[in-house]
């Protein structure tokens, strides 16, 4: 189940894995995406100046957590990334955890002035991450994933470890759920019209 929610996380936030070039190679579709946005935008410059500017896409998550080594296990088993490498800083650290292609990445820190206070998302910097899926039913996988996980279900997930029933709303399904310090992490399937 692990292997499938991976490959559905992987093609929606990468929205295609790759193109085909001419002579039949794969190339990145992030640098063709990047070529094509690039090409559209020049003929716009002219008339909008920010249009030669090319529109940023989600290159990592960064968290910073209480625990290290809890939170590393914890998100390499719910969404199956490994730990690559520590980024050090002034004042901490921090660990970066991406899958094989690194399509995703999420770096948790560690700051040594942190008081080990469980987040917020009431107060000011981070609410929430929201990461996209296809459908309702890659909703219902990771739902049950997480459950095995020991994330059990409370209305509403407002506690660590806790994961929301599927909500849906007339726009979208949403799972929402807690890692062990309280950080919202939301799964979203947009509606079919």
């Amino acid at each position: 189940m692990l292997r499938r929610i991976r490959k559905v996380v992987k093609l929606t936030l990468t929205q295609t894995a790759r193109n085909t070039g001419q002579d039949g190679s794969a190339k990145d579709s992030w640098s063709s995406d990047l070529q094509t946005r690039d090409n559209a935008s020049r003929s716009k410059e002219e008339e909008d100046p920010l249009a030669a500017m090319i529109q940023p896409t989600l290159h990592h998550i960064a968290l910073t957590v209480t625990d290290l080594d809890a939170s590393i296990a914890w998100y390499e088993k719910v969404f199956g990334i490994t730990y690559r490498t520590e980024v050090g800083h002034e004042g901490g650290t921090g660990k970066l955890l991406s899958d094989d292609s690194r399509q995703l990445v999420i770096v948790l820190h560690r700051h040594d002035d942190n008081q080990a206070e469980m987040f917020k998302e009431t107060r000011t910097g981070l609410d929430h991450v929201g990461l996209a899926v296809a459908s309702r039913s890659d909703l219902e996988a990771w739902q049950a994933h997480l459950k095995e996980l020991g994330v059990e279900q409370a209305s509403p997930a407002d506690r660590p470890l806790t994961q929301s029933p599927i909500l849906d709303p007339k726009y979208a399904s949403v799972l929402v759920f807690r890692d062990p310090d309280n950080i919202q992490l939301e799964l979203f399937a947009p509606r079919r019209v």
